[in-house]
């Protein structure tokens, strides 16, 4: 079933689940992020050091 409000309704609905059921996981949502994003940094410095070393054995042979 499809539900259609009108600009009042959606704001009433939009604050009443802000202010009732939405949890902000703040520290932890962002900490969540971070390790991605750390975890993202480091396999590129890998595959950059990788290619180095494979770049460094071929050119040495």
């Amino acid at each position: 079933m499809t539900y259609f409000y009108d600009d009042d309704e959606v704001d009433n609905v939009a604050t009443d689940f802000f202010q009732n059921y939405y949890q902000d996981r703040g520290k932890i949502k962002w900490s969540g992020f971070f390790l991605s994003e750390h975890t993202a940094a480091l396999k590129t410095n890998k595959d950059y050091i990788d290619g180095v070393r494979n770049y460094d054995k071929a050119v040495c042979r």
